[in-house]
């Protein structure tokens, strides 16, 4: 694909195929790089747009797999602008709706894209606890996660409040803690890291 990824554009189509199709309404919670440049936390190229969620009626849903409309629906939207077909994704599902940072959907910004498409781009603070966690988890320093979360430069307390939320909701063993000790310490956290 050449050029620049427009996610604005791309859900503003999203809508327009949802409408015309008669899908949804779907309500689609957004984190990593596309929620970091909605925001103007970070501007960085991204090549898709991750949803962790679905959200309907302020409730967020487990998405594991993609309503069959609404992938109907980015299909149409990929062909139209040579898109890749998982231009948009749900891979980013595996994190639980129960297990969230608590606050996210107060922090998170609405934009509504047409009648039927609602994306919900969560905030910095929550940016920085699954991008703590992504890093992490891949233990390596030259990961994207690794960089946005030295982009969004954050404190010692918002790294504390990260570690301890992925520490005591996503994977509590010894061996992640190791991980996320190394990689706090690689931020320059060392006395941060020296708590977990």
């Amino acid at each position: 694909m050449g050029g620049t990824f427009d996610a604005d554009s791309f859900l503003s189509a999203l809508g327009e195929q949802l409408s015309f199709s008669g899908g949804g309404p779907y309500g689609l919670a957004v984190c990593g790089g596309t929620a970091l440049n909605a925001l103007g936390l970070v501007i960085r190229t991204t090549r898709d747009v991750d949803v962790f969620a679905l959200v309907e009626h302020g409730r967020l849903l487990p998405c594991p797999v993609m309503p069959a409309d609404l992938a109907e629906a980015a299909s149409r939207v990929a062909r139209d602008f040579a898109l890749p077909p998982d231009w948009i994704n749900v891979q980013a599902a595996v994190l639980r709706p129960e297990r969230l940072p608590e606050g996210l959907q107060s922090r998170w910004e609405r934009r509504a894209y047409g009648a039927r498409l609602v994306a919900y781009f969560i905030g910095r603070l929550d940016q920085i606890h699954f991008k703590l966690h992504a890093a992490a988890d891949r233990g390596e320093r030259t990961s994207v996660h690794f960089a946005d979360l030295q982009a969004l430069s954050p404190s010692p307390e918002e790294i504390r409040m990260a570690a301890r939320w992925a520490c005591e909701t996503q994977d509590p063993s010894e061996g992640f803690r190791m991980l996320l000790r190394e990689c706090i310490a690689a931020l320059g956290f060392k006395d941060v890291s020296e708590e977990f």
